[in-house]
């Protein structure tokens, strides 16, 4: 909202109980509102989910060369990786 005005007011809005029906907001459509309202104004979830595909891939760069140093050391299998050569 910032990039469009510097304006801004304040309006006191009443909120009175539903006299009439039932509200169709699921609590599913209310999170993915939530969801949207977050992720909408923002660029930190796409920083987040980046930095954490970033570690995610160190992680599994890091068992790639212990599993390739242990199988170069020892020779043969790897114990409790199904992925080693048998």
């Amino acid at each position: 909202m910032t990039w469009g005005t510097t304006r801004f007011a304040a309006v006191e809005v009443r909120h009175d109980q539903r006299t009439l029906g039932k509200s169709n907001y699921t609590f599913r459509k209310l999170v993915v509102h939530a969801v949207n309202m977050i992720t909408g104004f923002s660029t930190l979830p796409l920083q987040l989910a980046s930095l954490i595909g970033f570690l995610l891939t160190l992680v599994g760069i890091g068992a790639l060369i212990f599993v390739v140093v242990k199988y170069l050391i020892q020779g043969g299998e790897c114990p409790a990786f199904p992925s080693s050569p048998r």
